[in-house]
């Protein structure tokens, strides 16, 4: 965005079965790759797989 800094913007299609802690943990390792990739600012989104999505290739 400012020529900087590396971005990121990230959707986790995940079971809709997967509890809070699960997807808290699941967004900790996002967190951590990313970091390790030498991304300054992941933007994540979570969506449960099978959610309505407007995109052609969801």
């Amino acid at each position: 965005m400012d020529g900087e800094k590396n971005i990121l913007s990230l959707h986790l299609v995940v079971n809709p079965t997967l509890d809070m802690p699960g997807i808290s943990k699941l967004l900790q390792s996002a967190r951590e790759i990313t970091a390790a990739q030498n991304v300054q600012h992941p933007t994540i989104q979570v969506e449960m797989d099978g959610s309505p999505c407007n995109l052609v290739n969801c």
